[in-house]
């Protein structure tokens, strides 16, 4: 399966942009084993995700990425999606 994952770098502080890439890692580990992790800032496991889907032909949309333990969040477009990886979690 590929999704391509990809956020506007150009919005963000310097600060903002270190934040993102650890979630992008964070994303690629996910996509690569489809199993859940640790939040990369605080190490809790309380990470959670959703995917909506905007164009279910093109499998264009976003996903939301959260821990619920430090708060931290962000959000990134998707293409080329496909049903075989869980929506939420």
């Amino acid at each position: 399966m590929t999704i391509m994952i990809r956020t506007s770098l150009l919005m963000r502080s310097k600060k903002e942009d270190k934040l993102g890439l650890k979630w992008m890692f964070y994303l690629a580990d996910l996509v690569k084993s489809k199993k859940k992790g640790a939040c990369p800032f605080c190490g809790a496991d309380a990470v959670h995700y959703a995917i909506t889907i905007l164009c279910e032909e093109r499998g264009d949309g976003f996903m939301e990425i959260w821990c619920d333990a430090c708060n931290r969040r962000d959000a990134h477009s998707i293409r080329g999606f496909k049903d075989n990886f869980p929506r939420e979690a």
